[in-house]
């Protein structure tokens, strides 16, 4: 699947670089992807995790969570148990520090407090444990293993971006079982830049979708996942629209339903059969005092990074129809469904990063990493973040931090400074498999808690 318009179902796709909030946009999909699902895992150890704190940032070493030398903090990570089960924000008076944690100082304009969001969860997980709405599927997940000791890393050499350093290819994540069911309906508009939203052929299913959520026709992805009123079955397609309120949805084609409790590997992400939740930045993540526990998803253009041959290797099932002839990598690691990290030798303090957001993400990517699930189809890098009913990640970035998500090309901002580092820093695990999650070893994190709801 890609971000540019595409001109037929799995084709290349180009993405508008504006979003709008809260009933802005939804995702799309392309014809006949079946999919199968995997699963495997290991256990835990644990280092330092970021702070989304802003301020200045810290300079201190030894003490408490004194580096290790691959520039990791060896303490457990810090969790509070809420009502809601365990928080994914972090009580900065207890986070010990040292030259190698991740710091939490950001620019100037990284001083705005984090709004709120809230989510749908109508059976609330106890202490100790998460919510299957917010941090879904099994701990050994792909989305949730963490990168191992036994990783090993080949250099990406993932190309400098020209047109735009980063946006968002925006999931559309419903996770309300209560809300009402409402028809979606198959529309044939595609990427070929018709209207998405009338009904050109039959329902295709029935969905719980709140009455006044919204979604523009466009030729973004908008890759859907909901889940049913049962509470766990998820339903995925795309492109998906809803342009009435209270009226029928719309989509191209469905991907196979999923399960919350399972490995949560495949769905609607048509550049490489990859879900359409699992690996998606989600609300009240990437703000301050958040925090990112999971894998997540990437898309990178595909004339520059993608090797030609396979083209795809697991997780993903599939590459772009027009691969090989569109693929232009030199890199034969780097392929759909490759799982990019920063290596576990690199400190990442200091690697110069200027932002708070910068080094949240650089934290997650040295130890959870990032699945390519679909291209860009142009000289962009893209990280796919949730658009929901509760609000869109794009928008609550802006209101946090005071700039955009998406970042200029160059490194003109210090935004896009730490985007280029992180595309620079970024390594292949190339024994990550079904039976090697992440490179195998002890994790370098601990386990995702069970689900509690």
């Amino acid at each position: 699947m890609h971000l540019e318009p595409r001109r037929n179902d799995l084709e290349m796709s180009r993405r508008s670089l504006q979003f709008t909030p809260r009933h802005g946009h939804l995702l799309v999909w392309s014809a006949g992807v079946i999919v199968a699902l995997a699963a495997c895992g290991q256990s835990a150890a644990t280092h330092g995790h970021p702070t989304g704190t802003s301020g200045a940032a810290s300079d201190s070493s030894g003490g408490p969570g004194a580096s290790q030398p691959g520039g990791l903090n060896s303490a457990a990570p810090h969790t509070t148990d809420t009502p809601g089960g365990v928080s994914r924000g972090i009580d900065l008076s207890s986070v010990p520090t040292s030259g190698a944690t991740p710091t939490a100082g950001s620019t100037a304009a990284a001083t705005a407090q984090p709004t709120a969001t809230p989510v749908p969860t109508p059976r609330p997980a106890p202490p100790g444990t998460r919510n299957k709405f917010l941090w879904p599927f099994s701990s050994t997940s792909i989305w949730n293993m963490p990168i191992g000791k036994g990783a090993v890393y080949v250099p990406a050499h993932i190309a400098p971006p020209t047109i735009q350093t980063l946006t968002s290819d925006q999931d559309i994540i419903i996770m309300d079982p209560t809300a009402p069911l409402t028809p979606l309906v198959h529309n044939g508009a595609g990427w070929g830049g018709g209207n998405r939203c009338t009904a050109s052929g039959a329902p295709l299913i029935s969905v719980p979708i709140p009455a006044d959520f919204m979604v523009s026709s466009n030729s973004h992805n908008n890759a859907l996942a909901v889940v049913m009123p049962d509470g766990q079955t998820v339903i995925q397609g795309q492109p998906f629209a809803r342009c009435t309120p209270g009226g029928p949805a719309t989509a191209l084609s469905l991907a196979p339903s999923d399960n919350l409790y399972t490995s949560g590997i495949l769905g609607a992400h048509g550049g490489s059969g990859l879900s359409s939740l699992g690996g998606t930045i989600r609300l009240n993540e990437l703000v301050a005092g958040g925090e990112i526990r999971h894998a997540l998803k990437v898309n990178v253009d595909a004339a520059t990074d993608l090797f030609p041959s396979p083209g795809f290797r697991w997780p993903a099932i599939r590459h772009d129809s027009c691969a090989p002839a569109c693929y232009g990598g030199t890199v034969p690691a780097v392929e759909m469904g490759s799982l990019l990290a920063i290596p576990a030798s690199v400190n990442i303090n200091a690697l110069g990063l200027e932002t708070a957001p910068g080094r949240m993400l650089a934290w997650t990517l040295q130890n959870y990493g990032a699945y390519i699930a679909d291209n860009t189809a142009r000289s962009v890098f893209s990280i796919e973040t949730e658009e929901s009913p509760s609000g869109s990640v794009v928008t609550q970035f802006q209101q946090t931090w005071g700039y955009p998500f998406q970042a200029a090309a160059g490194s003109s901002t210090p935004w896009s400074h730490d985007i280029n580092v992180i595309l620079a820093n970024l390594a292949v695990v190339a024994n990550n498999g079904p039976a090697s999650i992440g490179g195998g070893g002890t994790p370098l994190q601990p386990l995702a808690p069970p689900i509690g709801n």
